[in-house]
This record gives C-alpha cells, structure tokens and sequence, in this order.
C-alpha cells in the first residue's frame, strides 16, 4: 500500500470505519510520531475533511463527512417559510473533486434519509430551480443516487480507481425517544427483522446498472445481529471487526489483479429505456415494505465493444456480503504533531 490514498465518504460509519483503519495499521507502526493528520487536526466529529499519513509508507488515508451525497443548499428565494434549507438532487457535493485522485474510494450514504433529518429540520429537495416540495424521501434518494453514478460513470478512472459502496445498516437505538444504545460484546441471536432494508436495496439496484466497476459492501445482514450497531468504542464491534477484514481481503485480491494480464473494453453503448411501475406499501412480516405491482419495461440497447488487450488490472463488478482493507504501516517525521483523537 506504499504511496496509495484510500478515501472514505459518508456520514459518521464511514468515519467510524474510516478510525477503525487508522487504529488497525497503527498497531504496527514502530515510530507513532510518524503517523499524523495532515492539518494537525484533532479527530472530531465536527471537521468535514480529515486525512492521516502514514509517512514512512507515504500512504494517505482520508475521510470526507458528505452524508447525502449531493449538495445541500441555502433557502431559495420566494420559498414557504417551512423550507429551511435545500438539497440539490441533480448536483453532487461541491468537495467531490477531492475524492477523485484515490486509489481506493468507499462510500456510505441512507442514514441521513428520514424526516427527522430532513423535513422536520425544514430541508426539502431541488431539481433545477424547481422545489420538489411533494418528493417521498425514497424518490429523492433514488434521485441523488442517480447523480452519484452519472458522476461515478463520467468521473472515474476505473483503471486507477477501486470503487466501493456500503450498504445500509439498520438503527439499534431504542428507549422512549430512541436515544439509548445497550452495547454489549456478544452478538444477537436474532436479527429482529433488521437484515433487510430497502435503502440497501435501492443502492444494490443502482450499482447493478452502472458501466464502471463498483463492489458493494452488503453489511446489512451481518449488522443486523449486532445489538450495538452505531458504536464509538470500536474495539468492542464485532461488526466492524469483520467488515474492515472482508475490505482488506477485497482490496488484496484488487491490488494482485493489477498485475495480471487485462483485456481493455470499451463500451460504446446507446440505451433507450421506458419503465412504468406502481407501487403500494404492504404489511410484511417486519413491518411495511414497498412492494412493485406492475412493471412495464421497454428497453431498446444498441452496443459495440472494443477489446484491446495490456497489461495493467482487471477489474469486475461484484456483490460482497461484507467487506475491507488492509495496508501497510509507516516510520518516522518528528517534526509532524502526533495524532490525537477527540470523541
């Protein structure tokens, strides 16, 4: 992992696995004072940009607190005065051309998408210069997740870059406001329901469909017996345990494909797609879902595929249930503060 940049974005469990990474390739790093964050910032919850170096392996490892994706907006003029704030659904975060130059790059998005976080705070979404008042929270993700691949598709080097997208992982909050968490070292014995999400599902469906290579993180079901799930004392979660084992295995096997022979595809591919689909919210056995009734489909794909064969690395869209990284370690620059880190 010697001068590579892994790149985590997202809201707070990317950042908890974003420190988890960080603790892990600290453990065998001989020189601590060697290992800093790039603007001598504490690790808080509060800064949107945090980077640590590990100096002896020049290896960088950054997290970009984004938990929407796309870009939040001020008021609009003329707006009712309910309306807050704003989400523009057709343009991704402004600080996305920071994460374009990684080598590794994860992100995590879906927590955020609820009333309490959005209409009841008076943030609404925007298309254009139209207020999407009316929008379901569902349809606007969809929406921002849309303007993710588009710039994923239009953006990425897939030849430098390995693309990864955690899925969700269920609340364990409980109590009479929902704000106590019973942390425990064991696992559940039951998911109670929490191995599906349809927040997961919507992120699966997308990736299924993009042109460049993206592995998905599908943690869901192993978060779904965690009984601690949103955890700050990292150490006590097995859940995280395992998916930072499951990306280091993941990026392992990227890294040796670099190395083989790669037969070079370039898609020329021209899509004409019209779909019609109803919906209705049922009752199932864990509680409400949406359920498609009806889907018409009429997809018309004229494609042409240029082959050209070089060495360099292959690379294939995959499923993984769960998923992590492993890098090497670094030495020495007395002269940098020593990481601190801050709850």
């Amino acid at each position: 992992m010697r001068g590579k940049r892994i790149v985590f974005v997202g809201d707070s469990l990317s950042r908890t696995q974003w420190e988890s990474l960080i603790c892990m390739l600290m453990t065998g790093v001989e020189d601590k004072r060697s290992v800093y964050e790039v603007n001598g910032n504490k690790i808080t919850k509060q800064i949107r940009f945090l980077g640590v170096r590990f100096s002896s392996f020049d290896l960088r490892i950054d997290f970009y607190r984004s938990v929407f994706l796309v870009q939040p907006g001020p008021t609009p003029r003329r707006a009712p005065k309910r309306v807050k704030s704003i989400l523009k659904l057709d343009k991704l975060d402004d600080i996305s051309n920071e994460w374009i130059d990684s080598d590794v790059l994860i992100f995590n998005s879906g927590h955020w998408w609820t009333p309490s976080k959005l209409f009841e705070m008076g943030c609404y979404f925007q298309i254009g210069a139209s207020l999407k008042l009316g929008m379901p929270i569902t349809t606007a993700f969809k929406t921002a997740l849309n303007t993710w691949v588009s710039w994923a598709e239009t953006t990425i080097n897939a030849n430098k870059t390995s693309l990864f997208f955690r899925t969700f992982e269920s609340s364990h909050w409980s109590g009479r406001n929902r704000l106590s968490c019973k942390v425990t070292r064991r696992p559940s014995s039951k998911t109670g329901g929490k191995d599906w999400s349809s927040v997961s599902d919507i992120i699966i469906r997308a990736v299924k469909k993009m042109s460049v290579p993206v592995t998905v993180l599908h943690v869901t079901p192993m978060g779904a017996f965690r009984s601690d799930a949103h955890v700050v004392v990292v150490f006590v979660s097995l859940g995280g345990l395992f998916f930072l084992a499951f990306l280091a295995v993941a990026l392992c096997c990227f890294l040796k494909k670099k190395k083989k022979k790669e037969v070079k595809e370039t898609d020329l591919i021209h899509v004409d797609e019209h779909k019609k689909a109803k919906e209705a919210i049922v009752e199932g056995p864990h509680g409400p879902k949406v359920v498609i009734l009806d889907i018409e489909d009429d997809v018309h794909v004229d494609e042409v595929i240029k082959k050209e064969e070089k060495l360099g690395k292959g690379l294939h869209a995959k499923s993984v249930e769960g998923s992590a990284l492993q890098e090497g370690a670094p030495s020495s620059s007395s002269n940098h503060p020593q990481l601190e880190h801050k709850a």
